[in-house]
């Protein structure tokens, strides 16, 4: 039983590469870019985000939440580094997020 083999022949051409069209004559139509409104509801999500994230540890079980077992209103250094800092970062991003909208 005879096996058909075809033979390629590769190109020794390069492909001709052509100009990028120049950006600056091109208008982009409204829908591509980000508009205000998106801006602000991204940045009220942060501020709401951050906001909960940063308190929430410390005033876990008044709300039957806790995550490490600790009480109500706790201050210790794992609260502060590992939830009330990022959530003071968010609600300043969030903050800066909306005011730059």
């Amino acid at each position: 039983m005879a096996v058909n083999q075809e033979t390629t022949t590769v190109s020794a051409t390069r492909p001709l590469l052509r100009a990028a069209p120049d950006p600056r004559g091109v208008s982009y139509p409204s829908s591509h870019l980000p508009s205000r409104l998106t801006a602000t509801t991204a940045g009220v999500l942060a501020v709401l985000v951050g906001a909960w994230g940063g308190i929430a540890p410390y005033i876990g079980h008044a709300i039957r939440y806790s995550a490490d077992g600790s009480a109500t209103w706790t201050w210790n250094l794992q609260h502060g580094l590992l939830s009330l800092l990022p959530g003071a970062i968010a609600v300043v991003g969030g903050l800066l997020l909306i005011a730059r909208a």
